[in-house]
């Protein structure tokens, strides 16, 4: 599909971990087909989002989420042409559907848990009376729900596949399934094992997230068990984890974070929090996974994982041996694998397809 006539994008999002992955994979797509991109957010995200080519509007408030003034000022001072805004930020979507620009809610998580109302992460400002007094101030119509913003926007974009994600009772008129937006090339592709050569026990990759919630005896617990294991372990911690607390191994290596991209292609099982860019990125590469759901969304990401046969869900007070047993399961049967090829080519066509930027592209496209 040609690209469109360059349009003007403003994109509307918050620090926080996986939410910010599909905004730093789409950016550069668009710039790509010759659209302006430009990120509104905390002053701390400027390097990264410049690095990538993308503008950047530093939210003039001092919390941690972009409110509706932000996004009203930053409209003023340059309109664009349309609108992504992080879901999570009803705020900021009732200020889109006060401009009147072309909007589009961009759902990081599982949807059908969102549209279906049984997920409350889309309440993280607040509850609906709060939420209805500043739609009042803007002359915007009273909600039921704070999840019914969703309904006002002009395309709901999930970041996931329709088959993945799991059937539910509500859907958007107006959703758009465009599979995972994963990274592009980076400095660390060419990445190998950190192991001598012709070590070719199965390697598993540990990765509990980037952000931090409390994993560290988790973690603990997880490469404990692993290094009893016949198998090559690389732990990936981010910057808060104390490396130097976590148990050492022979068969295990510990390491800051790489991109899923380097490393996900020599890998046999990932073992994770069950954060929905880790799993997509391992799904993609067609890696089975064991899921140690910490909290937040994982649970339910955890559970899609285990209903499609692509791993298994383990608690994170479960004895070492179940972890254990658990990994050495999904390395010597492979159903496991073969579940997760099947989501890869799912994923593969979303990607080949380019859902993602044309579901963007649409938000300005069709009325």
């Amino acid at each position: 599909m040609p690209a469109m006539s360059g349009h003007r994008f403003l994109v509307v999002t918050w620090e926080g971990g996986g939410n910010l992955t599909p905004v730093m994979g789409l950016g550069p797509q668009l710039l790509a087909r010759g659209h302006t991109v430009a990120v509104l957010a905390r002053e701390s995200l400027r390097g990264r989002v410049e690095a990538l080519g993308m503008g950047f509007v530093p939210q003039t408030s001092a919390g941690w989420l972009p409110t509706a003034a932000d996004l009203l000022t930053a409209v003023e001072a340059d309109p664009p042409d349309a609108l992504v805004v992080d879901f999570m930020l009803p705020s900021a979507l009732s200020a889109a559907e006060r401009t009147g620009l072309p909007t589009a809610a961009l759902v990081h998580t599982l949807y059908a848990p969102v549209a279906d109302n049984t997920f409350p992460a889309i309440e993280m400002e607040g509850p609906v009376g709060p939420l209805n007094e500043l739609r009042a101030d803007l002359g915007l119509p009273s909600v039921d729900r704070v999840v019914d913003v969703l309904d006002r926007a002009r395309r709901v974009i999930a970041v996931t596949t329709a088959g993945f994600d799991g059937p539910a009772v509500v859907v958007h008129p107006h959703a758009r399934y465009v599979g995972p937006v994963l990274e592009g090339a980076g400095a660390d592709d060419g990445w190998t094992p950190p192991f001598p050569a012709g070590d070719d026990r199965p390697l598993v990759v540990v990765s509990m997230g980037t952000t931090p919630m409390d994993e560290g005896p988790v973690l603990r617990h997880v490469l404990s068990a692993l290094g009893e294991l016949p198998v090559r372990v690389v732990a990936q911690v981010g910057e808060h984890v104390d490396a130097d607390a976590l148990p050492q191994a022979d068969n295990l290596v510990v390491t800051g974070y790489v991109r899923h991209a380097a490393v996900l292609p020599h890998t046999s099982v990932v073992v994770t929090h069950a954060g929905l860019g880790t799993v997509s990125s391992a799904l993609a590469h067609g890696v089975p996974m064991v899921c140690i759901p910490l909290g937040r969304d994982q649970p339910l990401t955890a559970a899609r994982v285990e209903a499609v046969g692509a791993g298994r869900v383990v608690s994170p007070d479960a004895p070492a041996d179940d972890i254990a047993a658990a990994v050495a399961d999904i390395v010597g049967d492979p159903t496991y694998a073969d579940a997760a090829a099947v989501q890869a080519r799912d994923i593969t066509a979303c990607i080949d397809g380019q859902l993602a930027v044309r579901a963007v592209e649409e938000v300005v496209a069709v009325p």
